[in-house]
């Protein structure tokens, strides 16, 4: 099955006059998100932005977002040649990480037309702060990246006229959302859509808010059939399942995502593991206080920080192992006990939901049997 790679060859000699902004396009602008542009790019086409940076790194060695950039370098080699894609100008792209903070932010602007954007909001990188402030998501209203891409979107929107779209991959996708319900009620209009592909939801709280529930027909969720974090907290707006051609959970990645035409490749419902696991950390975090999760998360990092001399996730050292190791070995067994249980308790959810569906499967099948017609 296509994927957005195939979507380019089949459909890049259309250009954007002649065939709509679609669902896919959207995508492809979220994938594009995890490439690095320099600053001295904006306003060049897509080609000249991403050869100029190329040009100015600094150390060709160092390859940053490997994981989270997910192929995105092989859908531009796709799009610089595309009729649908080559004009596309990039407007502006920001990208902050702090420390400090606790944040990695990161928005990419498109201008597809006189009048229309695209703004692309990148998820999670590798950084130790980036996953950081993902579970942050799970006990704060709003979170540093949230605060970030709400004021770039206003910013973009006060420069420039015309017509927007949203979307975002992973936590760009709850970025994005955030960002379009957040702005003031007379820059609301000029909001087309939102998309958030496979990306968490919000606290209840949240989705509450008379501007999200304002904004809720713009924003539409996809997510794939086995997906765990795109079903993570209360969504807002409309769910599409979608097919991935990887497996189980690696289904996260873009170029995974089937494509049929101009649309993403829809199905019924999530598997049934996925809605276990769904149902599981629901409960799971229902069975917790806001001020429970943040002091699990904040140990958890703090004990992290203080073992590691890489901050890159999957740049790790075996010195950065064996630091981690020696650090829960030496824990205190109060905070080793403040980390793990809750980790405990969410693996016994999941396990009780599996053992009660294996039961239930196992009494429709005795019924089936006893009811059986006789012959």
């Amino acid at each position: 099955m296509a994927n957005i790679l195939d979507y380019i060859k089949l459909r890049g000699n259309k250009t954007f006059k002649e065939e709509p902004l679609n669902e896919v396009d959207e995508l492809i602008f979220s994938h594009l998100s995890y490439i690095d542009f320099e600053t001295t790019s904006t306003g060049l086409t897509l080609f000249n932005a991403y050869q100029q940076s190329k040009i100015n790194k600094i150390d060709k060695n160092i390859k940053p977002y490997l994981w989270a950039r997910m192929g995105s370098d092989k859908t531009y080699s796709q799009t610089h040649s595309s009729q649908r894609f080559k004009d596309i100008i990039l407007v502006n792209q920001i990208n902050i990480i702090s420390e400090k903070q606790r944040t990695q932010f990161s928005a990419t602007c498109f201008k597809i037309s006189d009048n229309h954007y695209c703004i692309a909001f990148r998820g999670t990188d590798e950084t130790v702060i980036g996953w950081q402030e993902d579970l942050m998501l799970c006990y704060q209203e709003e979170i540093p990246a949230q605060r970030y891409a709400k004021a770039y979107l206003e910013k973009t929107l006060t420069l420039f006229e015309g017509t927007f779209s949203l979307s975002g991959h992973s936590k760009g996708g709850n970025l994005a959302i955030y960002a379009g319900c957040t702005q003031i009620q007379e820059l609301q209009h000029r909001i087309c859509s939102i998309r958030n592909y496979d990306g968490p939801g919000f606290l209840e709280n949240v989705i509450l808010r008379s501007s999200f529930v304002t904004n809720q027909d713009k924003i539409t969720n996809y997510i794939t059939e086995n997906s765990i974090f795109g079903n993570l907290l209360y969504p807002i707006g409309k769910q599409i399942i979608i097919k991935s051609n990887a497996f189980k959970y690696f289904e996260h990645q873009i170029l995974s995502f089937m494509v049929t035409k101009t649309t993403l490749y829809e199905t019924d419902k999530l598997s049934k593991e996925a809605t276990i696991i769904k149902e599981s950390i629901k409960s799971f975090l229902d069975s917790q206080s806001l001020d429970e999760l943040q002091e699990v998360s904040e140990l958890l990092f703090f004990n992290i920080d203080q073992a590691l001399t890489n901050y890159n996730v999957f740049q790790m050292t075996n010195d950065d192992f064996i630091s981690l190791t020696k650090m829960i070995i030496r824990m205190p067994k109060k905070t080793r006990r403040i980390i793990l249980s809750p980790i405990k308790d969410l693996i016994d959810e999941v396990t009780r939901r599996q053992r009660l569906d294996r039961v239930q499967r196992l009494r429709r099948i005795i019924w089936l049997y006893q009811n059986k017609p006789t012959t």
